[in-house]
């Protein structure tokens, strides 16, 4: 009896183990993840991507929403935004645009905007400190950099020249000798520039030649050279005096005092220069009254004749550019 009571206990346990046990070990055996139940989602809950379930399929509508719809709710990714495209290239201005003889001087510059000039004679050019630099010639370029009044009043340009297509700064001239223009010289019209250039520069060459010729006219007069001399000793010495009497009208206490001394020594030199030059002066232009300055010389130079064409030839278009010329 003991035994037949074990023998269906143990018979009892066994089949109880095989019926409960072995799809666990199948499923295992197989590589799959026994799948665990999620919690119920809440009214905050963010629907979220479907967990690998091999092919599981949703067993309620709350399952298959969490499947679907994000994937469904995803916005496709937008299409990448273009590059904008580069802005065109400002065409630069070409030379064909311009008028026949409007061509500047420069296709391109980028150099200072300084408004340029032309010298209208041979004229004197001043050191920034004032001191006399060198004259320079008519038909000179010039650009202002800046200007400046002297204590008389006097408007001075400070300038750079060109020279040999190179500038050079520190020339300070009156501005009575300089024609001036708008802009930087790059920015002029060839053609007209050139014509201004042309128009000045011959100007200048005709008063050199000019006073050449009446020079060596004046040469011949036996008291050339004794007048010259008379005439520049007797100059220099009233501008000795003038720049004396400029200090002495500044100056106070010793220095002073000493200025009205030497103007006072001075005095005594004045009679005997002027009479030694009013004694040279007579007979020189007695000769000269005789046979003349120079100018029928002049009028026959084929140098000035030649000269004097081109710029009859220049004038009527350089003076619409030159107001009053």
């Amino acid at each position: 009896m003991k035994f037949l009571l074990h023998y269906l206990l143990t018979a009892f346990v066994l089949g109880a183990i095989i019926w409960f046990g072995v799809p666990v070990v199948k499923a295992r055996a197989a590589g799959m993840q026994p799948v665990t139940e999620e919690p119920a989602p809440t009214a905050f809950d963010e629907p979220r991507e479907p967990s690998a379930d091999n092919g599981r399929q949703p067993s309620t509508a709350i399952d298959s929403y969490r499947r679907t719809a994000p994937e469904a709710a995803v916005a496709p990714a937008p299409a990448p935004t273009p590059a904008p495209a580069p802005a065109p290239a400002q065409p630069t201005t070409s030379l064909a645009e311009y008028a026949p003889g409007q061509e500047p001087r420069q296709a391109s510059y980028d150099g200072p905007r300084y408004d340029w000039g032309i010298l209208m004679r041979a004229a004197q050019a001043y050191t920034l400190e004032g001191s006399p630099r060198m004259e320079l010639p008519g038909g000179t370029v010039v650009e202002k950099m800046s200007e400046r009044r002297t204590k008389s009043g006097d408007m001075m340009l400070i300038c750079r020249i060109r020279d040999n297509r190179r500038w050079q700064e520190g020339f300070v001239f009156h501005s009575a000798d300089v024609v001036q223009f708008q802009g930087p010289f790059a920015f002029a019209p060839k053609k007209a520039s050139d014509q201004i250039i042309d128009y000045f520069t011959k100007l200048d060459l005709r008063e050199k030649r000019m006073a050449a010729i009446r020079e060596e006219h004046l040469r011949q007069n036996p008291y050339f050279e004794t007048y010259q001399e008379a005439a520049r000793a007797y100059k220099e010495f009233q501008q000795r005096a003038k720049e004396l009497t400029a200090r002495r009208d500044a100056a106070v206490g010793a220095e002073r005092s000493r200025l009205i001394r030497e103007l006072e020594a001075m005095k005594s030199q004045q009679p005997r220069l002027r009479a030694e030059f009013q004694k040279a002066e007579i007979p020189y232009k007695q000769w000269k009254k005789q046979h003349g300055d120079g100018t029928d010389e002049i009028n026959a130079d084929p140098v000035v004749e030649k000269l004097d064409g081109e710029i009859k030839a220049l004038y009527e278009e350089v003076a619409e550019m030159v107001p009053g010329l």
